[in-house]
């Protein structure tokens, strides 16, 4: 406990007595025949295999390695998948987030499909295959993927 306050930590003794590992089932998905797994509660796992899902949309022969085509389509699911991660993950517990559908190959075909066609300036943001998670809502039995505040568990603590 000593080493905690030296070095500015704010746990103490008590915050990790009541500490409890949660276990959950991974989530699975694949990229060019690898089998991935990984936390769905770690947001970087959703995030990781919907980026390597929209990039599995396209024939790497067809635009190159060090093209400047495959440098935007990098560069365009990086950018999409952290989107959907700030639009539609967080803390499990306290809401409901549409990990398996961000994580499908149908999304990904769905904005993959998007970044397909030709961009127009002022065009809507049409990269949200909004029907996709409105069925995952549906399958899961959930009302609709959606966000709930967290409140803050004393001074500068954040929810455990």
């Amino acid at each position: 406990e000593a080493e905690l306050r030296r070095g500015g930590g704010i746990l103490d003794r008590t915050d990790l007595a009541r500490y409890r590992v949660r276990v959950t089932k991974p989530l699975a998905g694949s990229y060019r025949g690898a089998t991935l797994l990984g936390m769905p509660g770690a947001t970087g796992c959703v995030t990781a295999l919907e980026m390597l899902n929209i990039l599995e949309c396209f024939d790497p022969s067809s635009t190159g390695d060090a093209t400047a085509r495959a440098a935007h389509l990098r560069a365009e699911a990086l950018r999409l998948a952290f989107e959907d991660r700030l639009r539609w993950l967080g803390d499990p517990r306290r809401m409901d987030a549409p990990w398996t559908a961000l994580a499908g190959k149908a999304y990904a075909r769905a904005v993959a499909g998007d970044l397909k066609q030709p961009v127009r300036r002022g065009a809507p943001d049409r990269h949200r295959p909004a029907k996709i998670l409105a069925d995952w809502a549906a399958r899961e039995g959930r009302k609709r993927p959606g966000w709930a505040p967290c409140p803050r568990r004393g001074r500068g603590r954040p929810p455990s």
